[in-house]
């Protein structure tokens, strides 16, 4: 990594790049394309993007759902967002108690 950028700057210009080679890849390097770049969406916690990206990558290869590895990606958005939305529900409990709701 560049010294002075963000783990977020690298996911970013991982983002572009991956875009570039799904406008220009053969099929296999698209649908490789899509996975890196839910990944990279992952990473930022942008959970909404991560689906979509590796839900457009299984338009075009339906038969990567049935791979172990599209498995585990698919379980580690799920317990991402689980964690996100119970971190929400925790944080608005706070709220509650503290506004005596």
């Amino acid at each position: 990594m560049v010294v002075g950028t963000s783990c977020d700057d690298v996911a970013d210009n991982g983002i572009s790049w991956v875009t570039m080679v799904v406008v220009v890849g053969p099929r296999r390097q698209f649908v490789a394309a899509c996975i890196c770049q839910g990944d990279a969406f992952l990473a930022l916690n942008k959970f909404d993007l991560a689906k979509q990206s590796y839900l457009t990558s299984l338009d075009i290869e339906p038969s990567i759902r049935h791979s172990k590895s599209f498995k585990v990606m698919f379980n580690v958005l799920l317990y991402a967002r689980v964690t996100e939305l119970q971190e929400k529900l925790a944080a608005g409990n706070k709220h509650s108690v503290r506004s005596g709701v």
